[in-house]
């Protein structure tokens, strides 16, 4: 009789010796042989097949091997030894290819390192005590019935197969439970001993149910559920489930597969998640460039393909069109002299003298007016020739800024433009002011010149002193603490006045031959309006002082 073996492949030293250790310790008399070399294992099975001295049931194997990938190293296997029992091992359990190897080659078992020394050993025990009872048949097949080799056959082809074939009676008891039972970690258990229902996970179990009424309608069902192993841990698996009936319809139980999914399972639930986590990670972002007033843009330079957020061209009133070219969308709206500026600093980022731009710029908006809009790019992306691939980019609507810094500009301007005015207008008055009181000094002046001197001085004082009331009045405006008193005005008294003082302010500015003229009304008398009557003067004398200042003949005609 030949012996049976194991066959370990691992690049890692250390790894091989503390598995062979136990594994001998388990298998007593099992032959172990390691290689870090996947290629002198093949060369070794290939001859081990040849001599016929050793059986090996049995390859373990990791999935980064030198100078060959794991999918094509346990394809040579394959053809090598068919249906031999084939485990896999990972340093890196969340590999993207490993669920590429185990689906393609029906890899028995997967485990991770580091292992898990009592689930691992015996998930080797179960295969081996398989192997045995397939060996065993092999050797009782041509002394049977012809019944009992039909039996043997159909157990072999089970066993051939991943799934598990079971039979449940109208209890949901199992009656018959065949298949590979060392997936689910049952070794050595009787199918009765097994309570199906039980085993459902208690989340599933309404599936479960819901399934199993249906079968007892007569109708078959294909479901998944968790199903706890012998370990306690819980699998994921597809239920198919046909109902067993009498030829009078009598439901007398299921029958049906039970294939194990878990790890098919668990990638799909987990590319779900992924998936809502993307979607959510998307309205999240959407939601914050919206509440920022910002819209995006993701273009692919090679296929030039792009992707406008919908707050993109809602910022400027359009509706979103993505079957345009980026270059469409973009000079469709930008502002002729802004144009040649951004093609400009385009040309940069796309021959890759530049890694991000910023700019500001107007676009048309869909009303007609122009949106200020500050943009920014960014390659995120670059082709194995280092050059730009993806580019992302932002619009800002900046239009409120734009319109306050030029708001605060013309203010700063026409604040120059007042102070210097105001300069010269204090100026001009006290220059007189010093000028006349030095004169005033002297010893020669004569009495008539102190009082002409004198009333000159009086003048510019007050013309000062009004000037800067203006001013004090202006400031307290900007500051909305300027007062108003209203009462009653009669508006034929501040005429008259205004008459009176300025047929006497003409003679002072040298303009005796204008003519202040107040055109009365028929109805003058008892004319009052509600306001300030120190602000109601005030107002009627700057417009007089600016007549009087800027008239040089003629007349000034005034009146309500």
């Amino acid at each position: 009789m030949r012996d049976i073996g194991i066959l370990i492949i691992d690049p890692h030293p250390l790894f091989l010796i503390d598995l062979e250790t136990d594994l001998s310790e388990r298998f007593d008399g099992m032959v172990l042989k390691s290689f870090t070399d996947p290629f002198q294992a093949l060369d070794f099975l290939s001859q081990s097949l040849e001599k016929k001295n050793t059986d090996f049931f049995m390859i373990i194997f990791n999935y980064r091997l030198p100078g060959i990938s794991g999918l094509d190293f346990i394809r040579k296997i394959n053809i090598i030894r068919p249906f031999i029992r084939t485990v896999l091992i990972s340093e890196d359990a969340d590999l993207p290819g490993l669920s590429q190897i185990i689906n393609k080659s029906n890899i028995d078992f997967f485990f991770a390192k580091p292992l898990t020394r009592a689930d691992f050993l015996n998930t080797i025990s179960a295969c081996l005590q398989s192997y045995e009872t397939e060996k065993k048949d092999r050797l009782s097949i041509r002394e049977s019935d012809p019944n009992e080799i039909n039996e043997i056959k159909y157990r072999r082809l089970i066993h051939s197969i991943n799934d598990i074939v079971y039979e449940l009676n109208a209890e949901r008891k199992f009656v018959k439970l065949e298949g590979d039972l060392g997936k689910l970690g049952y070794y050595h258990l009787n199918p009765s001993e097994i309570d199906f229902q039980s085993n459902i996970h208690p989340d599933d179990l309404s599936v479960m149910l819901r399934n199993y009424k249906r079968n007892k309608n007569l109708k078959p069902t294909v479901y998944e559920v968790r199903l706890k192993n012998a370990q306690g841990k819980y699998r994921w698996v597809r239920i198919s489930a046909n109902p067993i009936i009498t030829e009078q319809g009598q439901f007398l139980g299921t029958f049906g597969a039970v294939q194990i999914i878990h790890q098919q399972k668990v990638a799909e639930l987990a590319l779900k998640e992924n998936r809502e986590m993307l979607r959510e990670a998307n309205r999240r972002l959407n939601f914050a460039f919206e509440a920022s007033n910002e819209g995006y843009w993701d273009l692919d330079l090679i296929t030039g393909k792009a992707f406008f957020s919908p707050h993109y061209r809602s910022l400027l009133g359009y509706e979103p069109d993505n079957t345009k070219t980026f270059q469409e969308n973009m000079k469709e709206a930008i502002h002729p002299d802004d144009l040649k500026r951004l093609e400009s600093d385009w040309n940069r980022i796309i021959n890759n003298q530049d890694k991000k731009i910023e700019n500001i710029f107007r676009m048309k908006a869909a009303r007609g007016d122009w949106i200020w809009i500050m943009g920014k790019a960014l390659v995120v992306e670059y082709t194995s020739d280092g050059l730009p691939k993806r580019i992302i980019g932002t619009h800002s609507d900046i239009t409120e800024l734009i319109n306050a810094r030029q708001a605060a500009e013309e203010a700063a301007r026409l604040k120059s433009a007042f102070l210097a005015n105001v300069s010269h207008e204090i100026r001009t008055p006290l220059n007189g002011i010093v000028g006349f009181s030095k004169l005033l000094t002297r010893k020669n002046v004569t009495e008539e010149e102190k009082r002409e001197f004198s009333e000159i001085i009086r003048r510019d004082t007050e013309k000062l002193l009004s000037l800067i009331n203006n001013i004090l009045d202006l400031s307290r405006l900007q500051i909305g603490q300027l007062k108003i008193k209203k009462e009653a005005v009669n508006i034929n008294e501040v005429m008259m006045e205004m008459q009176t003082r300025y047929e006497s302010l003409k003679k002072k500015a040298g303009k005796e031959t204008i003519e202040f003229i107040y055109e009365e009304p028929d109805e003058k008398e008892n004319l009052f309006i509600s306001t300030d009557p120190y602000r109601f003067s005030q107002l009627m004398q700057i417009f007089l002082d600016n007549a009087l200042k800027f008239t040089e003949k003629g007349s000034v005609v005034f009146g309500f």
